[in-house]
């Protein structure tokens, strides 16, 4: 009986492991003008969770020392995702906004292609990951408070 037992736990357990799909998504973020300064990105799954940098199922901060970065996340499951991420130029931990709340620092989005005018949305910006992936996401600045930002650094 105890090895019925332990046959049935290990069984179950290589089933959720085997279930896991472990794919590869990397972000290439291009379009970095200012080096020295941290840029945010994050991985969501979920429109409650788009908007806040906390609620990422994966986030990375990184210093970028050239024009274009790969970052690489190791997804578990397949399914729908967006990605989203902001170079703070002032350091502050935050994306800055301006009025009407348009960002002031130079932000990404995945499969975005609107005017970067035009606020993101988990719907906007959503991606099925299906398999290992490679998404090309631009740093949009097109603001001109992000133009007098990016000059003092």
């Amino acid at each position: 009986m105890k090895n019925f037992a332990l046959i049935l736990i290990l069984s179950i357990s290589s089933n959720y492991i085997l279930a896991q799909d472990n794919i590869t998504l990397t972000l290439e973020i291009e379009n970095i003008n200012s080096y020295d300064t941290r840029l945010y990105v994050g991985i969501y799954d979920s429109k409650k969770d788009f908007k806040n940098k906390s609620h990422a199922i994966d986030s990375v901060i990184v210093i970028p020392k050239t024009k274009t970065i790969k970052l690489t996340f190791n997804i578990k499951h397949a399914g729908i995702y967006a990605a989203a991420g902001f170079q703070d130029l002032n350091n502050n931990k935050k994306l800055d906004t301006g009025i009407f709340g348009i960002p002031i620092e130079p932000v990404c989005v995945s499969d975005y292609h609107h005017k970067p005018k035009s606020p993101p949305t988990f719907r906007k910006s959503e991606f099925m990951l299906k398999s290992d992936t490679t998404i090309i996401m631009p740093l949009m600045s097109g603001n001109k408070e992000i133009e007098k930002l990016e000059k003092k650094l």
